[in-house]
């Protein structure tokens, strides 16, 4: 490592030792007190106090790799070590009030849209490492994904553009048949699938945009899609849940998921299940090979985790409830009334909780304790 990286590493450990220093929060202080987590077999790692300015409140908090980042509506983003709670960086993304895409996640890295510039984020070293302006876009209606080649844009005009992901020069651009406006998009190597407002979701070769299939659900759509083990997840506002084999477009369940309410916010997939919210009936879990209801909460907002067959489910307003998969039932609920603001976390059984005032406590499931030799 030449000295000018062994300069910059050097500073950013610095600085992030000094943002975290006066952060830790005290047990008093718990966004959850212990007591009531080890009620529902939890137990807190840690808690930070964020610094937040006046008026200042956290908007999201993602969990990817090792690392929590939250984001802040001042669009500042704080970077946390998942497991010791420890600031590892403090950026701001954009300026206050300009749209930051939830990112996404490639090669190691967190790809955030802003604007017409695609911004690459390294966690490792807690700084945006590229900056790459998407020539020709007129602006983007909310999707983005990346392979080794290309960066796919979900465009304001209705059109899906593929730029190259080194130098943002744009390639090709496709189009519904319909011209309904494209919303959502997934990439692999080979293969491109994006869906449309009006209720299509369509495959296309990653390097020519050459359409594969089409299938069309029976109403419109908002949810985005989710590509899981080989299959795409498509919910719509037409109440119904959709497993789609990803290769050849045709339906994988005997017949789609009916929700009894319209699907609009982002589905949870878990090891057996996947998890979706509506406005009306709460939270469903659904089994992936069956496409059968496992259980439904309908107070539910959230799922924050899986551990074994435990499932962590936010509550509005302020409940933790505990939901076995297994059992497909309740199992029990906790007040957790200063909690507004939570993370999904599909990578581990770590729980997130934050409020709006820059508070975030995790907590991990406790863990029997090995029997000595003497007890046994």
């Amino acid at each position: 490592m030449n000295s000018m990286k062994m300069g910059i590493v050097i500073g950013l450990l610095c600085g992030a030792v000094a943002l975290a220093a006066g952060l830790s929060a005290s047990p008093g202080d718990y966004l959850v007190a212990s007591e009531l987590l080890g009620k529902a077999g939890l137990e807190s790692g840690w808690q930070v106090n964020l610094p937040m300015k006046p008026n200042e409140k956290i908007d999201n908090l993602y969990v990817y790799d090792n690392y929590l980042y939250v984001l802040t509506t001042q669009n500042f983003l704080f970077s946390i070590d998942r497991a010791t709670g420890q600031v590892r960086s403090l950026l701001q993304l954009a300026v206050p009030g300009l749209p930051v895409l939830p990112p996404m996640h490639f090669d190691n890295k967190s790809v955030f849209l802003v604007g017409q510039e695609m911004k690459v984020f390294d966690p490792a070293f807690g700084q945006v490492t590229e900056t790459i302006t998407l020539k020709n876009l007129g602006g983007n209606y909310g999707g983005i994904a990346r392979n080794q080649k290309y960066a796919y844009v979900c465009g304001s005009d209705n059109r899906l553009y593929a730029y190259t992901a080194g130098e943002g020069i744009r390639v090709f651009m496709v189009s519904a048949d319909n011209d309904s406006p494209i919303y959502s998009v997934i990439a692999s190597e080979m293969q491109v699938w994006f869906s449309t407002l009006a209720g299509n979701v369509i495959a296309m070769d990653s390097d020519t945009g050459r359409k594969a299939w089409q299938f069309n659900l029976s109403g419109p759509m908002k949810a985005p899609l989710v590509l899981d083990q080989g299959y795409i997840y498509a919910a719509g506002l037409d109440t119904k849940l959709y497993k789609l084999n990803s290769m050849i477009g045709t339906q994988v369940w005997e017949k789609p998921f009916f929700a009894g309410d319209k699907v609009e916010m982002p589905l949870t997939m878990g090891k057996m299940c996947v998890y979706l919210y509506t406005v009306n009936t709460g939270v469903y879990a659904v089994d992936k090979e069956t496409g059968k209801a496992v259980w439904n909460l309908p107070q539910g907002y959230a799922v924050l985790a899986e551990h074994g067959s435990r499932v962590y489910v936010y509550v509005k307003p302020g409940i933790l409830s505990v939901m076995d998969n297994t059992e497909r039932k309740e199992q029990l609920s906790i007040n957790a009334a200063r909690v507004n603001r939570v993370a999904v976390n599909m990578v581990d059984s770590w729980v997130y909780l934050g409020s709006d005032k820059g508070h975030v406590q995790a907590a991990r499931p406790i863990e029997p304790k090995p029997q000595s030799a003497q007890s046994k």
